[in-house]
């Protein structure tokens, strides 16, 4: 793998590569694929715009049910002037991208070196202590042991059909949840959003995250 900036590309118009046909080719479902983009202005910068894909080669997703995953990450704010909200923007890839289940809250961010970002992973387990709501994740690590089972419920939780019928259906998750939840439908599952804005948390102050907690009591078997 190798690092490459998006400002030496010709009118930095990624289209071409990730429209390529090349995609489509049946030699490119045999191998593994990942990238990685980030805003930073240097290539181990934490960036709150990133994101980070691994795709799974189609033989083991065909054997044992091989995950593979896509992050993104955008500043806390950035959607507050945009004609789309972040939920409705997750809700529009999942009616394309049918995930097999996935989740999106407040979160912190790291460096892509994997190395750097491993040294401050003492400081990233005393906020996640703290703060209860944030997504900590590593998907990398998680794809392999949620095949199953999800990591868990956030803000914006997606379950595909798999897993709502583990539930019992819509309309149960729905009486389950209550008022403070919306279940947004689409072809392949749902996403489930813990109303209006993200909980965090702060259990130095008290501060629960009452909402969280009740989503985990509801997706406790799965």
């Amino acid at each position: 793998s190798r690092f490459s900036s998006v400002a030496k590309l010709q009118s930095r118009d990624m289209s071409p590569y990730l429209l390529s046909p090349k995609w489509n080719q049946s030699e490119a479902r045999d191998h593994a694929w990942a990238f990685y983009w980030h805003g930073g202005e240097h290539q181990d910068d934490a960036s709150a715009f990133a994101i980070d894909v691994f795709g799974s080669p189609k033989m083991y997703a065909e054997l044992d049910n091989s995950l593979s995953f896509l992050q993104v990450s955008f500043p806390v704010l950035w959607f507050l002037d945009k004609s789309e909200s972040f939920p409705e923007l997750i809700l529009r890839w999942c009616k394309r991208l049918k995930p097999h289940h996935g989740y999106g809250g407040i979160t912190l961010l790291v460096s892509p070196d994997r190395g750097l970002a491993q040294r401050y992973s003492p400081n990233i387990a005393g906020f996640a202590g703290r703060y209860p709501g944030l997504e900590i994740d590593r998907p990398m690590s998680h794809k392999l042991v949620t095949q199953e089972g999800i990591k868990g419920g956030n803000w914006l939780t997606i379950l595909s059909t798999y897993f709502v019928k583990r539930l019992g259906n819509q309309d149960s998750l729905r009486d389950k949840l209550g008022e403070s939840f919306v279940v947004k439908e689409y072809d392949g599952g749902v996403m489930v959003v813990a109303n209006s804005a993200p909980e965090v948390g702060d259990c130095n102050r008290n501060i629960d995250t009452p909402l969280y907690r009740k989503l985990a009591r509801v997706l406790k078997p799965i």
